[in-house]
């Protein structure tokens, strides 16, 4: 009689810890999943952050260097359709941003200057390369270097901050 109610008693203690191990591989499910989620969220309102600024500081910057050095609206197109343009390009340019920092940020812990620097160096020469072109000036090169300048930096220390690379 012993032994079965041993058996029964060890019986028990092996469901209930069967039944623990299946809560905590649950939980530990759900901490990932909600984890993912929240990452996500992040990820996205990161991308937003980014194409807000990387599209309203050259509006501001092309605005006084209208009224400073005259630059021009560009002609040939709506302003509808320009504006549009523009911020397809941003947003692409935003995505890119914002999921290259985040898939390397183990290795750019700390390093997010570097990263907007690398960025910036590659928009500049772009921005020359238009401005030996014929349908750019060097007026508006400048204009958007100094766009540039504003907005690498303070996008690159967005994203470091809400990706968490500390």
């Amino acid at each position: 009689m012993r032994r079965v109610i041993r058996s029964f008693a060890m019986l028990s203690i092996m469901e209930e810890c069967s039944m623990n191990e299946v809560i905590r591989e649950r939980v530990a499910k759900a901490e990932l999943f909600s984890k993912g989620e929240n990452t996500m969220r992040r990820l996205i309102l990161n991308i937003g952050l980014v194409l807000a600024i990387i599209y309203i500081v050259p509006f501001v910057v092309y605005g006084v260097g209208s009224v400073v050095a005259g630059l021009k609206p560009p002609e040939g197109a709506s302003p509808a359709t320009f504006l549009v343009s523009v911020f397809v390009s941003k947003f692409g340019t935003a995505i890119c941003f914002v999921l290259i920092f985040y898939f390397a940020r183990e290795g750019l812990r700390g390093r997010w200057l570097l990263y907007a620097c690398l960025w910036w160096l590659m928009f500049v020469i772009g921005e020359v390369g238009q401005a030996i072109g014929p349908q750019y000036s060097w007026p508006e090169a400048v204009a958007g270097i100094i766009s540039e300048t504003v907005y690498w930096p303070l996008s690159a220390f967005v994203t470091h901050r809400m990706t968490g690379a500390r």
